[in-house]
């Protein structure tokens, strides 16, 4: 049986061994009804989860770029994302930052902060410029 969890961050465990990561301090603050909703409909709710968008509406929205981190709590979210939009024909790359988590680029004396903004710099020059 699902059960919400008391903490405002946590992974819930799913039907099958899956596991989704919630982040639910920022969800609370967005959707105010997410006490009063069953958990099962929450995790799949593309909304909440955004790797549950169908593949109808992926296919439609813009092509991205997905980036994590080796130590990320979010990798596995983020590899979800990019298979999902890779299956849809919209992914124009995945990165796996090796040595860092999630924020790291917030220590600005981490071996790897330089070659984190230089590559969203590079992205940023390549795609939107």
């Amino acid at each position: 049986m699902l059960t919400k969890p008391d903490t405002d961050f946590e992974a819930w465990e799913l039907a099958g061994g899956a596991t989704r990561i919630i982040a639910t301090d920022i969800i609370r603050a967005l959707a105010p009804d997410f006490d009063k909703r069953d958990v099962a409909e929450v995790v799949k709710d593309p909304y909440i989860c955004p790797n549950e968008i169908p593949d109808h509406l992926c296919k439609k929205a813009p092509p991205c770029i997905v980036l994590t981190a080796e130590f990320d709590s979010y990798r596995y979210a983020g590899l979800e994302a990019a298979q999902k939009y890779r299956r849809n024909g919209n992914l124009l790359g995945c990165g796996v930052m090796k040595g860092c988590h999630h924020g790291h680029y917030f220590d600005y004396s981490h071996v790897r902060t330089d070659p984190w903004f230089k590559l969203h710099a590079d992205i940023c020059k390549k795609y939107l410029l």
